[in-house]
């Protein structure tokens, strides 16, 4: 009897791994897609719009397009850091658009957004990259500051940031709107 329960527990216990294995599989593919529907609502909403318009801010308060498409490209550059790969932007343009900046950016300091798109779509294929062939070890790793949102490990700030840069995608269609533009998602 007792054979019978080892050779039923190395079963499931192969077929558990297995089933892990698919499932830690789709949830970076998740990851991938959800970055991927992101950047494609980001880039048709940013389509057109010029430097100039991408610095004016929403009336009442708020965030203009140049501040949050390079709040995600550097969020993104988080991503990056935290997987142990080349950052797409430097720490000193980064400082005006990352976690606890101000979510206004002065023209005088503002990327030309030119720029910031470029860079953004330039870290498109990297970041689908970086994920699929980050470690088990390095998504479980902890994060030097946890943080009650963000995460305690670099997988749940990766999940996180998944969902944050969709958040602001969805901010782009309403700023292209208030620029007097038409919608491009439709």
């Amino acid at each position: 009897m007792l054979d019978f329960l080892r050779d039923v527990t190395k079963i499931d216990s192969g077929a558990r791994e297995n089933d892990e294995r698919k499932t830690d599989i789709m949830i970076r593919e998740a990851l991938i897609r959800q970055f991927g529907a992101s950047f494609y609502t980001t880039q048709q909403n940013s389509e057109g719009v010029t430097h100039e318009e991408s610095l004016i801010a929403p009336p009442g308060g708020g965030s203009s397009l140049n501040w949050v498409v390079g709040h995600m490209f550097s969020a993104r550059n988080t991503v990056f850091k935290n997987l142990g790969h080349e950052l797409g932007w430097t720490d000193d343009v980064r400082k005006h658009y990352g976690q606890g900046s101000e979510g206004e950016i002065a023209a005088d300091v503002a990327a030309p957004f030119a720029e910031i798109l470029e860079g953004y779509a330039g870290t498109q294929e990297r970041l689908a990259v970086a994920i699929t062939e980050a470690s088990d070890e390095q998504l479980a790793s902890a994060l030097e500051n946890p943080h009650p949102i963000l995460g305690k490990t670099v997988g749940e700030l990766i999940t996180t940031l998944a969902f944050h840069e969709a958040y602001h995608a969805g901010q782009t269609g309403v700023l292209r709107r208030l620029l007097g533009k038409e919608g491009k998602i439709a």
